[in-house]
């Protein structure tokens, strides 16, 4: 099986290197790594995250960044336990080599390691490893430059009509800017944000009033037109070098509900995605189609290679589909994870390790991986034609809550009850047809308090529940259930 030959790949890809460092949001970053047998737990001499998700990491350093830095998604990348210099010191005297596992760069980890000229004995597995590249490309501000060119391909204008500007006028203004009818809807993007932070939905000039307030004065945003009746989706690909050219692969389209509720802020944030919902065969063809343009462009115009998720908006005009791109993700995803037990479910090759490959082999490896991965278009295919998998996301309550209960592990959830917890490998386990009462959780440490976090502190997943509905955006009563239920037992209101 190719499956068997890539994990193979990917441990030997690790096996490298004298130490490897997890340097990232969340702890389970590593998950499929540890459930696949390509590394474990104890491999992991540095652990630095803001979210521990009960994965504990019992003989590693642990280094914890300041809590504020976990309160916004600039924190992640932007702030780092100063202890982690020392561990860097280390790595130089004892002329080790390290691969650190990152969703992005870090900044001053990067720079600490650039000041040492230390830049050959650490090898990071993001997308991007230079940080001012990726900070250009995370630019939600710069989307237009960045993907110039893909619609002349495509025949329509694939992004939805904005203009980058500061908020110091009033939502009259914005109106007239562009031409809009009374009453109409704009969305505010902060130029660096994900997860839904940093975005804002205005559709009066008391929305305009209170975004106002939060943005700093004189920040450039990008403000977007609303298309209305639009489904949010999120999909992901990898990007294989192949000499001048590359290869792109894709994984499935995902049903993607937001929702201005989550957090206290108000911001519009993303409550899940489903692909348990197959969408129409144009779709998935449009969806190829971008896709392979927007891989094409990254590669020849920014050397960029492994995984990118871009955001859409899918919507039917008449007799037809239209996907609207609303921004990329140059970074490990919130959804690379589910992405691939989506792989293990349909026999499919996770992009998840090819990406690992390319950026632990340093590009040495692209041929060996073509050859076992085969054609682009028959793997495409396949993956955006074969259901899968749906994860929803726990927030941080508005006030400082206990977590009561240990939550990590396998349930039964029948008639509104969650039931009979068990430990296991859950990349062996969802292959097997449980039905829609067993779900999956990860959650915070019991003991632990839950508060102002940006990212989400927990995660609730499975298959063949249908959490979001077919025909228009919006969650199911299943889903409603779900979420009320695990809440109430993980701060102990049940």
């Amino acid at each position: 099986m190719n499956t068997d030959t890539i994990i193979s790949m990917c441990r030997e890809s690790f096996s490298a290197y004298d130490e490897l460092w997890l340097v990232s949001a969340r702890r389970d970053h590593c998950d499929n790594l540890i459930d696949l047998g390509i590394v474990c737990e104890d491999d992991f001499t540095v652990v630095h995250t803001h979210n521990d998700l009960g994965r504990k990491f019992k003989n590693s350093k642990i280094l914890t960044p300041p809590k504020i830095s976990s309160k916004s998604f600039d924190g992640i990348f932007s702030v780092v336990d100063d202890r982690i210099f020392d561990e860097v010191d280390r790595v130089i005297r004892d002329d080790l080599r390290v691969a650190i596992l990152a969703s992005s760069p870090n900044k001053p980890l990067s720079d600490y390691i650039k000041k040492r000229s230390a830049w050959e004995k650490f090898t990071i597995t993001s997308p991007v490893d230079d940080f001012d590249k990726y900070i250009d490309l995370e630019n939600k501000t710069l989307l237009e430059d960045i993907l110039s060119g893909i619609e002349s391909k495509l025949g329509y204008r694939i992004l939805a009509e904005s203009k980058n500007m500061s908020l110091d006028k009033n939502y009259h203004y914005i109106q007239k800017l562009f031409n809009a009818e009374a009453g109409e809807s704009f969305f505010v993007q902060e130029a660096v944000s994900a997860a839904g932070g940093g975005t804002y939905k205005i559709s009066n000039q008391s929305d305009f009033n209170r975004v106002q307030k939060i943005l700093p004065k004189g920040m450039r945003v990008k403000v977007s037109t609303e298309i209305a009746n639009a489904y949010s989706a999120n999909g992901s690909l990898c990007i294989v070098p192949r000499g001048a050219e590359c290869m792109v692969f894709v994984d499935p389209l995902s049903h993607k509900v937001l929702d201005a509720d989550c957090r206290s802020n108000g911001t519009y944030c993303s409550v899940g995605n489903d692909w348990g919902i197959n969408w129409p065969k144009a779709v998935n063809s449009l969806y190829m189609e971008i896709a392979k343009s927007i891989g094409e462009i990254l590669y020849k115009k920014y050397g960029y290679s492994g995984i990118v998720g871009v955001d859409f908006l899918v919507k039917r005009e008449k007799n037809e589909y239209r996907l609207y791109v609303t921004e990329i993700n140059p970074r490990w995803q919130g959804t690379t994870l589910y992405q691939t037990y989506n792989a293990i479910l349909s026999n499919r090759i996770p992009l998840e390790l090819i990406h690992y490959i390319l950026k632990l082999s340093k590009g040495g490896a692209n041929n060996k991986v073509l050859g076992t991965i085969g054609s682009s278009e028959d793997y495409n295919v396949k993956s955006v034609s074969s259901p899968g998998v749906y994860y929803l996301k726990l927030y941080a309550p508005r006030e400082p809550k206990l977590i009561k209960s240990d939550m990590n592990g396998r349930w039964n959830f029948k008639d509104g009850n969650i039931l009979n917890r068990q430990q296991l490998n859950i990349l062996e386990d969802i292959k097997k047809d449980g039905g829609g009462c067993v779900v999956y959780i990860k959650s915070p440490s019991l003991g632990s308090v839950a508060y102002g976090e940006f990212s989400p502190i927990g995660y609730i997943f499975g298959k063949n529940l249908h959490v979001f509905k077919r025909d228009k955006p919006g969650a199911t009563s299943d889903y409603s259930r779900l979420i009320n239920t695990v809440s109430r037992k993980l701060y102990g209101s049940l």
